[in-house]
């Protein structure tokens, strides 16, 4: 091994520990999220108990809208774990895709800048709050994030080869075409979006390299050896569900996307740029300067390269009418490296005004975020009425004000790569003490791990429904075979069921009192609590009823009211 590749991992190790501080803590504290993170860990924990590794299934039903990747990732945790009921297991995967992410950023910043832009590009990508969230999260959006940057930095290799007249890998091609390949397993079509926009691009605007490029990605043996890595499982869930089915599921899902707001989650061409701030945090203190001085040394390789890879995928998902902050995160680390870039390299002339008034006002700006960044979690806590989340929050908040008077001191002395760097490192003591502490002890927002304490004190092994409440964490956090069913079928439950128990929502409690009286059945109220539902964004009570007359209750009243 050469010495300048020991001299680049030891930079690269480093960032190891500062990806564990970020997204360990947390990782197994914060109860199971609604709605996607809980019905990707339903289906996966099905899948380990039913030994199907096609099909995966939330309770009796198909759950194709996505591809098999994240399912298999997150069963292969729970299986080698040992503990299949615990949250934290599933979330693994999205951490270590996040390490992964953020260790191949620092191998194409290698390739193209120093080894200090390199890292700090790297660090700010880590800490960046979308990611961290991701993280956090057993869902599909840190492993697409980990298939894109890997794929992006085989086709940086191959650029940088062509560009200097050097042989091309075939290696780097084979890699780039697998990680495409295991992008369409964990998200479908987005990993070769963003790479497809990224060598359009690329040719569009260095044309003498256009062809060399297209010749050295291999596209007659890549393009069979993608297809045949995905081919496999496609082929075993048509046999099992039908050829029509299979592509009918995963379209449902793809097209109200490209043709209106799906689900409530729309928004006009814009929306990314000003949610930006926010979701880069901490790196976004460095946005309009990064890409002012991107644009400006456009024709140089390595912000070619990077703005190639940025500017077409965020202006997509810009146009795109359904909206989401997790759509744009595998455009982070091209911001996060262009940042670093701005932060550590520009020469004298090109060093961003940190004095010019739009930039000091840009500056107090993000610092005034910061420190809303704080104190949120601490009104939140005081608004929920949740007295033991207020020590984290009250440490994050210290952290935040600390970390935004740093970062304006050193940015009113007209330096910016100390404040960078404060930023990246100094995020840690901001989310720390939130995931671990704060979050997990917001009771009134985790309605569905009472309501499992609640059945676990009456007894796991009894029949469970639910009327006017399906958030999808109840089942992860219950049985498999929670029924969700209306008001009348509730009563019908327990009639043959007599030892069952059912929840209820508050607004579904006339409707349900009504039909068990018509049916003749006396109710006994097991447990209530009132909660704030954030998928629905409304408070709402919930009550856990019977008619097992042996049942110990937590209320005394025998019929809700």
């Amino acid at each position: 091994m050469s010495s300048s590749r020991r001299a680049a991992r030891w930079p690269a190790l480093l960032l190891v520990p500062l990806c564990a501080a970020l997204y360990g803590p947390g990782l197994f504290a914060l109860p199971a999220v609604d709605r996607d993170e809980s019905r990707y860990t339903q289906a996966a924990r099905q899948m380990v108990a039913s030994g199907d590794l096609v099909i995966p299934r939330i309770g009796s039903e198909a759950r194709l809208i996505k591809p098999i990747g994240t399912y298999w990732l997150q069963a292969a945790a729970a299986r080698l774990s040992g503990s299949p009921d615990a949250i934290g297991v599933y979330r693994l995967p999205s951490a270590l895709a996040a390490l992964a992410g953020v260790l191949c950023t620092y191998w194409i910043g290698r390739r193209f800048f120093a080894g200090a832009v390199a890292w700090l590009g790297a660090a700010l990508l880590a800490a960046s709050a979308l990611l961290v969230v991701e993280a956090h999260l057993a869902t599909t959006d840190a492993m697409l994030l980990a298939c894109v940057v890997v794929a992006q930095g085989c086709l940086a290799a191959l650029y940088e080869a062509v560009r200097r007249d050097l042989p091309p890998s075939p290696r780097a091609a084979a890699g780039f075409w697998i990680a495409q390949a295991a992008g369409v397993l964990v998200k479908g079509p987005v990993a070769p979006l963003v790479g497809a926009l990224t060598i359009v691009t690329l040719m569009l605007t260095q044309r003498t390299i256009a062809r060399r490029l297209f010749v050295a990605l291999r596209p007659l043996w890549g393009l069979p050896l993608a297809a045949a890595c995905v081919a496999p499982w496609l082929v075993a869930a048509g046999m099992r569900i039908g050829w029509r089915a299979l592509p009918a599921a995963m379209l449902a899902d793809i097209v109200p996307k490209m043709v209106g707001g799906h689900q409530s989650h729309g928004g006009l061409p814009g929306l990314y740029l000003l949610m930006a701030p926010a979701t880069l945090w901490p790196g976004s203190l460095a946005l309009a300067f990064a890409l002012t001085m991107a644009w400006r040394r456009r024709r140089r390789p390595g912000e070619r390269f990077l703005l190639a890879w940025l500017v077409p995928t965020w202006l997509f998902f810009e146009l795109l009418p359904t909206k989401l902050p997790n759509y744009v995160l595998p455009t982070f680390p091209a911001f996060a490296l262009l940042a670093a870039r701005a932060a550590l390299s520009a020469p004298a002339r090109l060093r961003p005004p940190l004095r010019h008034p739009v930039t000091r006002l840009l500056v107090i700006g993000w610092a005034l975020l910061t420190l809303a960044i704080g104190v949120a979690p601490l009104v939140a806590a005081r608004q929920l009425g949740a007295s033991a989340a207020l020590g984290g929050a009250a440490l994050a908040g210290l952290a935040a004000a600390l970390i935004a008077a740093l970062c304006l001191r050193y940015c009113g002395r007209g330096i910016l790569a100390p404040a960078m760097w404060m930023a990246a490192l100094g995020a840690v003591l901001v989310y720390a003490p939130l995931l671990q502490w704060t979050a997990p002890q917001l009771d009134p927002l985790w309605m569905s791990r009472a309501a499992a304490a609640a059945v676990a004190r009456a007894g796991i092994d009894r029949r469970l429904a639910a009327v006017g409440y399906a958030e999808p964490s109840l089942r992860f956090l219950t049985r498999s075979d929670l029924a969700l069913i209306d008001a009348s079928a509730g009563a019908q439950f327990l009639i043959a069921h007599p030892s069952g128990l059912v929840f209820v929502a508050g607004d579904q409690l006339p409707a349900f009192n009504a039909a068990a009286a018509e049916r003749g059945l006396a109710l006994r109220n097991v447990w209530s609590e009132r909660g704030f539902n954030y998928s629905a964004g409304e408070w709402t009570d919930l009550h856990l009823l019977t008619t097992d007359s042996t049942d110990r209750t937590d209320n005394r009243e025998e019929t809700p009211r």
